[in-house]
């Protein structure tokens, strides 16, 4: 994956991890929230996508992010496996 403006692709575990780490840092107390799942199989991969709250305390106040997620997933020896992430801004 490319990156674009916008979008923060992530290809295999270590960039999935990284991911967390830093949105853990930037964003400390944070509540992750995730709805309407969407599954798409095609043999040994699976597209996912949904919708992602994040409510962030501080002292002014809580703020929402409103994210998607775009992930593929890909069966490994018969254990499913995220194989990239793209985490993006919602449009409105």
């Amino acid at each position: 994956h490319q990156r674009q403006e916008g979008r923060r692709p992530g290809e295999g575990p270590e960039d999935l991890a990284e991911f967390c780490r830093n949105t853990n840092a930037q964003y400390p107390g944070a509540m992750h929230f995730t709805d309407n799942h969407l599954f798409e199989q095609n043999g040994d991969t699976v597209r996912h996508k949904c919708f992602l709250s994040m409510q962030v305390p501080s002292p002014e106040g809580t703020q929402t992010l409103l994210l998607t997620y775009e992930d593929e997933l890909r069966r490994v020896d018969g254990e499913w496996r995220f194989a990239s992430r793209l985490c993006q801004p919602l449009s409105a």
